[in-house]
């Protein structure tokens, strides 16, 4: 099964992969193909800061932990994305 996953889930799995969210992304990825946005990481790494300072994690455990969260979804480039939704949207649909 394909599932969508948006920010929200992937924050709260990298946040704590103890969680139900985070375990689902870890070992859910077996059972499920995980997709997201490609500009996904580069807004996580933009974060880095704020979770270094609510986790506690160090630069390295985070390192760590956004390889694992990172290596059970698959990222889509945006445009890959327009060009599927535009049959389901339309021709002149806007993005």
């Amino acid at each position: 099964m394909k599932i969508v996953v948006d920010s929200n889930i992937v924050f709260s799995a990298i946040l704590n992969t103890q969680s139900k969210i985070g375990q689902l992304i870890i070992n859910g990825s077996k059972y499920f193909d995980f997709y997201t946005v490609g500009l996904l990481k580069d807004e996580i790494i933009e974060h880095t800061a704020k979770i270094l300072l609510s986790t506690k994690f160090s630069q390295i455990q985070f390192n760590d932990t956004f390889k694992l969260i990172t290596s059970r979804i698959i990222f889509v480039d945006d445009i890959f994305l327009v060009k599927l939704w535009t049959p389901f949207c339309g021709k002149n649909a806007t993005y």
